[in-house]
This record gives C-alpha cells, sequence and structure tokens, in this order.
C-alpha cells in the first residue's frame, strides 16, 4: 500500500517497540490469523478509546508482519518483492456444514475396483494404415472406415451366403443411429423432468419418442401414443422454445394456436422507460409524490427532522465557540444597538456579521488563528501546485481535500479548516467548485482568508464557483418547467440534503461573491466563463440550457 505522506511531525514506533508491545499474541501463520486476549488499557486523560484500540491493534498487526519476514523466502518467484511459504495452520476452523459424504460408485466403477482396471485416456487421433496418415477416431472422415475400403477380407469361418457384405454394413450403421437416437430422446425426456436447459439447436419433436410422432410404422397409429406424454411436459417445452430467441420471442411470429402466455418468462422482469415519448417525465412527478408522502407513512425517516436536528446542534457548538472568544452577549446588544441607529451602512452587513470597512471582526476560532502569524501548518513539496477543496477526482500537480474520505482524498478536511491545516503561502492555485455555499453564513469571509493564506503571493489564484442564484431564480420561475423539473432547480438551491455535508447555508449572486472576496483579502477579482484547469465539475454544470455556475478568479 503507497501512501503519500506531505509533511507531519508523526512519531512512529520502532519494530522493537511494536513487538514488547504485543507481547502475549497468539499467532497462526497459516491463517494469517492474530489472536489477542490482552485486556485494552484504560485511556488517559483527553485520550480517545478508538485511538487507543487502533494503537494496539496496530502493535499485534506489526508482530504478525515481523513474523511473516521471518520465513524464508522462495527464490526464483517473484522479481519485484519476496514469496514465503506460509507453514500449516494451527487452528481448526469450525465448519457451518458437515462434510460432504462421498459420491457411490457406479456398478462400473465397482467391477474396475475389483479388477485394477484403470481408466486412461485414449487419444482422439488413430493410424490408418490403407491412408498413411493420423484420422479421427469417430465421425467423418475415421480412419479405418470400413465403407471406404474397395475390398473387405472375409472371416477365416465364414460361410458363403450370397449378401452384399457392404450393403451388410450400412444396414448395421443404420441400426446404430437409430439406437443412439433413441437413447438421446430419452435423456432429453429425463432432462426436461428434472428442470434443466435444452441444448441449443435441439428440436422439439427430437424430446418424442419415434413411436409417438404417429408415423406410418407404428401400431395403433400416433394419437395414442401422444397421450402418454404429460400435458405440463409439452406445456413446458414449447415456453422454453418459444423464448429462446434474441429478442426472447417478442419478436417472432406466433403459431397459430398458441396460448397468449406462452412466452411469458418466469419470475420479475426489470422494466425501463422508452426512449421516447413522456413517461420519464410522469415517473420523476411519481417520484416527487412519493417525497411528499413520505413523512405520513408510519417508520419512515423524517429527513426534514434530521436536518433541523443537526443544525442545531451546529448551531449549538458555534455559540459556544464565541463564548470562549469573549463574544459577550453585551457586546452583540451594542453592534445590534449600532444597527439600529444607522451608524453602519448597508454594505457594512455581510454574511451574519459586521465588516468594517478595514478588516472583518473574528467571527469564529478560524479566524482569529490567522491573525496569529506564528502559526504553523503542513508544508507540501514542490512538485504540488494546486488544492483541490472538495475534490473527487485526482490529477497530477494536485491535493484533495475533502470532508469525506475517498479515494482520492489526500487529505480530510472540510473547507473552513484550509487555513489551519496548511501553511502560509504552499499554493499556486485553490479550486473550489460548489463548495463556498456549504459555509456556514458568518464563516464565508474567514473560509475565504483561509484559502487568500495558503496562496502564494504575486499570482496566486483562487478558483471559486458556487450555484448562480440569479439564474437559479429565473430558471424556477419558468412557467413552461414542470413540477419535478422546479423540484430539481429547487434542490440547486438549497442542496440535495442527503447528508449533513449537503446543505446549502448561503447564496451568491455575482455582486455578493465579489464583496465577500473583497472583504477577505483578494486583490481583484473576475468572472469567467470556464476555469480551464482540465477538471470536469460541477463549475461546467448546465441546466435546461442555462449555464448553472458563477465562476470567479481572484488573485492575490
Amino acid at each position: 500500500i503507497f501512501v503519500p505522506v506531505i509533511a507531519m511531525a508523526l512519531r512512529v514506533p520502532s519494530v522493537q517497540e511494536a513487538t514488547d508491545a504485543a507481547e502475549g499474541v497468539d499467532l497462526d501463520l497459516g491463517l494469517l490469523l492474530a489472536v489477542d486476549q490482552t485486556p485494552l488499557r484504560q485511556p488517559d486523560e483527553g485520550e480517545d478509546e478508538a485511538a487507543v484500540a487502533l494503537e494496539r491493534g496496530r502493535d499485534v498487526l506489526q508482530s504478525l508482519v515481523n513474523e511473516l519476514f521471518r520465513l524464508p523466502s522462495v527464490p526464483g518467484v517473484a522479481e519485484d518483492g519476496r514469496v514465503v511459504s506460509l507453514p500449516e495452520p494451527q487452528l481448526r476452523l469450525p465448519r457451518q456444514k458437515p462434510l460432504p459424504q462421498p459420491k457411490p460408485l457406479t456398478r462400473w466403477e465397482k467391477f474396475a475396483k475389483e479388477k485394477g482396471i484403470v481408466k486412461k485416456k485414449r487419444s482422439k487421433l488413430l493410424f490408418d494404415e490403407g491412408a498413411g496418415d493420423w484420422k479421427r477416431r469417430h465421425g467423418y472422415g475415421k480412419a479405418n472406415d470400413a465403407m471406404e475400403v474397395p475390398i473387405i477380407e472375409a472371416k477365416a469361418n465364414a460361410q458363403p451366403t450370397g449378401e452384399d457384405p457392404f450393403l451388410a454394413l450400412a444396414q448395421e450403421k443404420r441400426t446404430r443411429v437409430k439406437a443412439n437416437e433413441g437413447r438421446q430422446a430419452k435423456n432429453m425426456q429425463a432432462a426436461l423432468k428434472r428442470g434443466e436447459a435444452l441444448p441449443p439447436g435441439v428440436k422439439l419433436a427430437s424430446m418424442i419418442p419415434l413411436e409417438a410422432r404417429g408415423t406410418s410404422s407404428t401400431k395403433g397409429g400416433g394419437g395414442k401414443a401422444l397421450k402418454t406424454l404429460r400435458k405440463e411436459e409439452l406445456k413446458e417445452a414449447a415456453s422454453r422454445a418459444s423464448i429462446a430467441t434474441a429478442s426472447v420471442g417478442k419478436f417472432d411470429k406466433r403459431i397459430e394456436g398458441e396460448a397468449a402466455g406462452l412466452r411469458r418468462q418466469a419470475g420479475k422482469q426489470r422494466s425501463f422507460l422508452p426512449v421516447t415519448g413522456g413517461d420519464d417525465q410522469k415517473m420523476l412527478l411519481g417520484f416527487v409524490n412519493r417525497l411528499a408522502k413520505r413523512d405520513e407513512a408510519k417508520g419512515s425517516v423524517d429527513a426534514g427532522k434530521a436536518g433541523r436536528m443537526y443544525q442545531t446542534e451546529r448551531e449549538t457548538n458555534r455559540a459556544k465557540r464565541k463564548r470562549e472568544q469573549g463574544l459577550e452577549e453585551g457586546q452583540n446588544k451594542t453592534r445590534r444597538r449600532a444597527l439600529q441607529k444607522g451608524k453602519g451602512k448597508d454594505d457594512d452587513v455581510h454574511m451574519g456579521g459586521v465588516l468594517p470597512q478595514e478588516k472583518a471582526p473574528p467571527v469564529s476560532s478560524i479566524t482569529s488563528v490567522y491573525e496569529n502569524e506564528a502559526m504553523e501548518g503542513v508544508k507540501v513539496g514542490p512538485e504540488i501546485s494546486g488544492l483541490h477543496v472538495g475534490g473527487e477526482v485526482r490529477k497530477e500537480g494536485w491535493l484533495c481535500i475533502n470532508a469525506l474520505e475517498g479515494l482520492a482524498t489526500d487529505v480530510v478536511g472540510r473547507a473552513e479548516e484550509v487555513g489551519t491545516i496548511f501553511a502560509e503561502d504552499q499554493f499556486e492555485k485553490v479550486l473550489a467548485s460548489h463548495c463556498l455555499e456549504h459555509v456556514a453564513q458568518e464563516n464565508v469571509v474567514a473560509t475565504l482568508a483561509g484559502w487568500l493564506r495558503v496562496l502564494k503571493p504575486n499570482g496566486g489564484r483562487a478558483f471559486v464557483s458556487v450555484p448562480d442564484l440569479r439564474v437559479l431564480s429565473a430558471l424556477f420561475l419558468r412557467p413552461e418547467l414542470t413540477l419535478a423539473e422546479r423540484y430539481h432547480v429547487m434542490r440547486m438551491m438549497f442542496g440535495g440534503q442527503t447528508t449533513p455535508h449537503d446543505f446549502h447555508y448561503v447564496g451568491f449572486d455575482e455582486p455578493l461573491l465579489r464583496a465577500a472576496l473583497e472583504r477577505a483579502g483578494f486583490a481583484r477579482a473576475e468572472r469567467v466563463v470556464s476555469f480551464g484547469q482540465g477538471f470536469a465539475d460541477t463549475s461546467e454544470l448546465e441546466a435546461y440550457g442555462e449555464r448553472i455556475s458563477l465562476n470567479i478568479v481572484a488573485y492575490k
């Protein structure tokens, strides 16, 4: 497993320390199993129980790896790495089911075992002495075919009967072929009774015995013999044959007297929407109606209640952080009283707080740490030039930070934490597509200030893309949109709200976003159609013929 390490001050215990810490562990290398029955130590004050468990698990795993590396390697097997042979397992795992009983021997297998007969696989080729070449043992053009020789040698004790030997051989072959067809028909009927599929290319008539086909050679005609076959068997055979085509019998011509449900497949079938027509709109409308009725169903999950609970918890934690910073209730009342008296301008109130002309006040712990110039963070190497906030796709030269763990996530963290995780002046570019609207209103300017902090001076750029509230509002008011389409536009405005990280807390148009970037400290900003960074993300999103993203490039 290859894990890229950016920069961190982490002390990893040595192999000897990890081995000593994992004493008392029972190892079974044959099963790659490590059993630790030692109770976990009590966590220290302020230490997480999960961290203690992970530390112990690491030590146990290290001891298992140490024992594996002590095994002798097998030379000449792998070019890159080592290959070892595991010993026999010491622990016998219990079985869920008993051991299968041995299959009983057939009569021939019993006879062969008693006589000591060993089955040997014969070659498919046989030497033809007449042609002087190797030919197939059976089938067309087989070796030593009696029908191909010009002279048949008579046996020593043969009596002259006047019979043509070539006609006798032909009659013997016809008799043998007829007997094989009869055995094949019986095998087909037995497979049909067991519910097995018929071989491809087999006709329904081949499953009916010769005496039941109503030929002139049968005694008493074929009508009475056909009644010996059960009706269910014939119906099942006809049903299988009718759907054994590429179209499953849908476009095949129906025969006269065929039942309506004969070609119906057993079991539940998947249904797909047609490529033409308006059935897709009906389906979306039905989906919206089911969402509206979901709260009324018994035992359903109230997604709105869950979102409100999450928002309440978030606001409670935010208020606690404010109290810890010394933002007392009296100061808040003084600020609100000043606004009511008209001391502040309209454009000075932005994203849940008052922003003076010089600098925004610290509204959270995030903004307060930016004022500390001695703060240190993670430093990246020269091969990393860009930071992708909320990225889900890996790209050379870019580092991905996301609140959720994923295959492309290099650092787990929220957009508000960029300025606290990374050191100052680290990246040439910061790209955030549809991330800023997920930030609380009071933290928008602080978040942008954090992005500005990690950008390199003299050319550092921030590519910020958010849903354009003006475009989405105009789309929502379009009279030609259906109910399902307006519901889709509404979700783009307020978020899908399927996870706690999928809520939109703030909306932007161009003046609002420019003002936030200016208050965060960016030198200038310009609107562009596309960022041109090679990411097929939501900044290129179109809906109902309109580009719904507001794309701004801000410079440090």
